[in-house]
């Protein structure tokens, strides 16, 4: 008002136009703001066809966040169902926040490999002691040197260590059954070496480093990626495509 000098009631028609032709969104009672790159629709039986389809691949996107479902009206979608599509809608349509999905991805995969490598490395040492076979657990031995290790690079007790104690002839520490009773010594003695050894300790500290820079993406691309579905919900079609979209005919984007 104050720049155009137009009356507000007359601004108030030209916003609803715009709301209707999906070029402006309304916040609340007083705020407007642009959409950003969306799609101009033939005719609103075509928006009203992208839109259900988007409600649907919504589904996956909340899957893609939480493995989960998401309700769309009053129905609950698989939201596995839809998964591939999803990925194929930000693949074709959103670049940008598919990009910071891979990258995550690649992330969490670094993180189980490195973890994996640590484990089976401990897993060798222990069997190579040779041990009773029969009284042994060495994935939870593996599991606990490296939570314990995890534990001692931010500052806490190695509570598993601490606690190691034996119950019903067995070997035990925060529920989990290691040995039997017979090698309590031994495999006590075992989990000290590993837990001081500083190769286990510079790849934990790897391990976390790693895991740190995913958190921080998979933060980045859950924020994105609940406006998104949002966006969905409040009447916003998704912008890309995938294999099961409808035929529409789209004859511009606002941009």
């Amino acid at each position: 008002m104050e720049l155009t000098k137009i009356p507000k009631g007359t601004i108030d028609r030209y916003l609803w136009v715009l709301v209707e032709l999906e070029r402006v969104e309304r916040i609340n009672k007083k705020k407007y703001a642009l959409h950003s790159d969306v799609y101009i629709y033939e005719n609103k039986t075509d928006r009203d066809l992208a839109l259900s389809h988007s409600k649907n691949v919504a589904s996956g996107l909340e899957h893609l966040l939480r493995k989960g479902s998401y309700s769309v009206r009053d129905d609950s979608v698989s939201g596995d169902k839809y998964e591939e599509c999803a990925l194929m809608h930000l693949r074709t349509g959103y670049r940008e926040l598919y990009a910071v999905f891979e990258k995550a991805a690649a992330f969490e995969s670094d993180v189980e490999q490195e973890e994996k490598r640590l484990m089976d490395a401990v897993k060798r040492r222990l069997i190579s002691l040779s041990l009773p076979t029969k009284t042994l657990n060495p994935e939870n031995v593996a599991r606990v040197v490296y939570e314990d290790i995890k534990a001692a690079l931010t500052g806490h007790d190695a509570g598993f260590l601490s606690n190691l104690g034996v119950d019903g002839g067995r070997v035990m520490s925060g529920g989990c059954s290691l040995a039997g009773e017979d090698v309590a010594e031994q495999v006590r003695n075992f989990i000290r070496k590993e837990e001081a050894s500083e190769e286990n300790r510079e790849s934990v500290n790897r391990i976390a480093e790693t895991e740190n820079k995913y958190c921080d993406l998979r933060r980045k691309f859950g924020k994105e990626m609940d406006a998104l579905i949002m966006r969905v919900e409040n009447g916003t079609p998704l912008q890309g495509s995938c294999q099961m979209c409808p035929r529409v005919k789209v004859i511009g984007r606002v941009l």
